[in-house]
């Protein structure tokens, strides 16, 4: 039993832990909803009639306003309470959603990205926040995981079937869908989680900086700078897949969704494992592994002939996926102290998503003027040199 106990440690932790279990289920629940949207959002603004320099501008106004609110949103919750925090930024995302299911004319649907763009970010930082607070060290890696596949079993079939909803009704219907979904996940963190604080484990709080909390401080700086370069690349990618599939490969929404579907399930499925695996043989190791691999998967996806070939390398990218972000979040926790942790996501929310928003703008520019190949080159390039910079930090071993 001792050599599966980081696996079922975590998963104890979570059923005895009122408040992270409540925050597990409500993230089940919002994903459920978000993911609806998943496959469909370039061909929804490509059937509009949007060029891919503007489907770019779309995701750069996302993106530009999730860069601004993580840092500040997430000084607020650390003053204000992360639940809160969670609460008012799911309420305000499910409008978000609404407006772009009513939306008369282009422009609204912009207004909206820049809401959805705020708010969602707020969401995840203040999230990841409470989760880390919730767990302790011992387990934080597993937490994260749990979540991860908790989350992921909630929203594992939707973007199939937000996909097959956007070809036999429409695509403001399902945006109309995932408004009720995110709206009733906002009414179950508000009556779920009021007693968080109260259940929380105690950890010591440090307020003030000090030589070692500038040292933690400057590679948390780094590691956003990482993340920053990363996500420059996944910008560009998830501006390109639908594209590529759509154009090259010739797949449909409800095609396309599935593929979406294989990415969460295996990321569902794993993610427990992962997390977990990352307490006992290292957050680092985990993340350099599945930044490598997915380097495998753009190249391989640049070159699939059939929509099987996406679906299955886009699974394989779930497990990844599964293997580098509970790390990183527990990563992130472990170097910081519990009163810093909300800005420290903060801080690397802001440079993901200004990463990300350079992405999706470079990503439109070189979609409209060069072809996919090349523009897969560059998405490669970007992550060869993040797993180049993860190599740096490996034998680091500070922590807060």
């Amino acid at each position: 039993m001792k050599r599966i106990d980081y696996l079922i440690d975590p998963l104890r932790y979570i059923v005895n832990c009122k408040p992270l279990l409540a925050l597990c289920l409500g993230e089940a629940l919002f994903m459920s909803g978000y993911s609806l949207i998943i496959p469909i959002l370039v061909l929804f603004m490509k059937s509009l009639g949007a060029t891919a320099v503007i489907i770019g501008l779309m995701f750069t106004l996302y993106r530009a306003s999730s860069s601004i609110s993580p840092y500040i949103s997430g000084m607020i919750a650390d003053r204000v309470g992360h639940t809160n925090a969670i609460i008012a930024s799911t309420f305000c995302y499910s409008v978000s959603m609404l407006i772009i299911a009513v939306a008369p004319t282009f422009w609204y649907i912009a207004i909206a990205q820049i809401i959805a763009g705020f708010f969602f970010i707020t969401y995840t930082v203040s999230a990841d926040a409470l989760a880390s607070k919730l767990a302790t060290k011992e387990v934080r890696g597993g937490v994260m995981g749990a979540r991860w596949s908790i989350a992921g079993a909630g929203g594992v079939a939707a973007p199939l079937l937000g996909g097959y909803l956007a070809t036999e009704i429409g695509f403001r219907f399902v945006y109309g869908v995932c408004f009720v979904f995110i709206l009733i996940a906002g009414f179950y963190f508000f009556f779920a989680l009021s007693k968080e604080e109260k259940e929380a484990p105690k950890q010591e709080s440090t307020r003030r900086w000090n030589w070692k909390a500038i040292f933690v401080g400057g590679l948390v700086l780094y590691l956003a700078f990482i993340i920053f370069v990363d996500n420059i690349g996944t910008g560009i990618f998830e501006l390109s897949l639908p594209l590529l599939a759509s154009d090259k490969i010739g797949m449909s929404p409800v095609t396309l969704g599935t593929a979406w579907s294989a990415f969460i399930l295996t990321m569902t499925v794993s993610a427990f494992f992962m997390g977990g695996l990352s307490d006992k043989v290292g957050r680092k190791p985990m993340m350099l592994f599945g930044i490598g691999s997915w380097i495998l998967v753009g190249f391989f996806i640049l070159h699939a002939t059939s929509a099987a070939h996406v679906i299955i390398l886009l699974a394989f990218g779930g497990i990844m996926t599964a293997t580098i972000s509970p790390s990183l979040e527990a990563y992130i926790a472990d170097i910081t102290a519990e009163s810093e942790r909300g800005r420290a996501y903060g801080i690397v929310g802001s440079f993901s998503s200004i990463g990300y928003m350079g992405g999706a703008f470079l990503g439109g520019i070189l979609l409209d003027r060069l072809s996919y190949r090349p523009t897969f080159m560059v998405i490669l390039t970007f992550w060869i040199a993040t797993f180049v910079l993860f190599l740096t930090i490996i034998r680091v071993r500070r922590e807060a």
